[in-house]
């Protein structure tokens, strides 16, 4: 609007009888601004021009309708930026519905409240992007679409879902561009509550997640057939938890970053079942193993192998050794009780065979029957 405190000149109709401005005429402005179009009684009414200069020299434009001395109805405005509205206008001011032609390419279509986006419309980018919905006050608000396109113009990503202030905040779907998809409840532009994320390799994660990372407890479905449920820190298996193979193998313990860690139980389909420590997602540590055919290995492990110090019960033959255990056979000092008896042989191993005391013709003090457990150690590997 022109400033009222400008002195102008006009050229046009006047009412004789009053010596009032009436019909059309020209009011022009010592800054160079004017207004060209109906008069009633001294004021703008009707359809009418205004050109607005400002104080840089710039000139801003409006054609359309005017009530009382306002721009009131339908109207176009081409503002000194470049942008162009067309559409309603209220009391002077944008309000309703119509267009706005940005200077930069992008475009808005839709609902307008005192010259803000306000209500439902659509906005589109210069670079191809575009949002359709709800607005409030300028910023995306309710419910909405948005969809992201690439140099080919096709849509890359998509959000479908709540709004607040400009924000993705409520439930929504958002699907990315490697095809990975995310359905569930957003907290102000991140993946916040309970949700389902869908990857692209197949595996489905399903439960909750805190500022963009899966937090607390959810299940993790793999394309494999494999699952974990359990809890999650920092979007990674963190805590207790629990992960059946695709060979239902299942596994119940303890997790720290993905891997099995602390205290665990693996029971095999086999009927083998392993309690004990894990470190790096094997067994190492303090351990038993029980093997469905009734042997029991007590004691400490390395990297999923028997390796330490343990005790190995056969039942085939009743034989217990006791002792020295690298990497997963017998090596070291040990002992083995004989069964039914309390007689103990001592003896060194080495790579699962006995290797002393010898005799003084070489020949070992002891020898196993060639069916014995004791003499295949590949039966009973972890």
């Amino acid at each position: 609007m022109i400033e009222s405190s400008l002195t102008g000149t006009y050229q046009g109709e006047v009412d004789l009888t009053t010596g009032i401005v009436n019909g059309y005429g020209k009011m022009t402005y010592s800054n160079g601004s004017y207004y060209e179009g109906q008069f009633v009684k001294g004021r703008r009414e009707g359809q009418g021009t205004e050109v607005v200069v400002d104080e840089a020299g710039l000139e801003s434009k409006y054609v359309g309708a005017w009530v009382d001395n306002t721009m009131q109805g339908k109207g176009v405005t081409t503002f000194s930026n470049g942008n162009v509205y067309e559409g309603d206008f209220v009391k002077g001011k944008i309000e309703g519905e119509g267009t706005l032609k940005s200077s930069n390419g992008d475009k808005y279509v839709g609902s307008w409240r005192g010259e803000k986006m306000h209500g439902t419309g659509t906005y589109y980018y210069g670079d191809g992007d575009k949002y359709e919905g709800e607005w409030q006050n300028d910023k995306r608000h309710g419910v909405g679409r948005v969809e992201y396109c690439g140099e080919n113009g096709e849509v890359q990503e998509s959000y479908d879902g709540d709004w607040k202030f400009g924000q993705m905040h409520g439930r929504g779907k958002y699907v990315y561009k490697d095809k990975s998809v995310y359905e569930g409840e957003w907290v102000e532009g991140l993946m916040h509550g309970w949700g389902k994320f869908l990857f692209p390799n197949g595996n489905v994660y399903d439960g909750n997640y805190e500022n963009d990372k899966r937090e607390g407890f959810g299940t993790l479905s793999y394309a494999e057939g494999h699952r974990y449920e359990g809890a999650w820190h920092s979007d990674h298996a963190h805590g207790e938890g629990t992960l059946i193979y695709a060979n239902q193998d299942t596994y119940k313990g303890s997790w720290s970053h993905d891997k099995k860690s602390g205290f665990g139980e693996l029971q095999y389909v086999n009927g083998n079942v392993y309690k004990g420590e894990w470190e790096e997602d094997m067994a190492s540590g303090e351990g038993v193993l029980a093997y469905s055919n009734g042997d029991v290995y007590d004691g400490a492990w390395k990297n999923n192998l028997r390796d330490g110090r343990g005790k190995f019960t056969c039942k085939k033959d009743g034989y217990i050794y006791d002792g020295a255990w690298g990497r997963g056979r017998k090596s070291g000092i040990g002992s083995i009780t004989m069964p039914g008896t309390n007689d103990v042989f001592k003896g060194e191993f080495m790579d699962g065979r006995l290797v002393g005391p010898k005799l003084s013709d070489g020949s070992l003090v002891w020898a196993f029957a060639e069916d014995s457990d004791w003499a295949n150690e590949e039966s009973n590997a972890f």
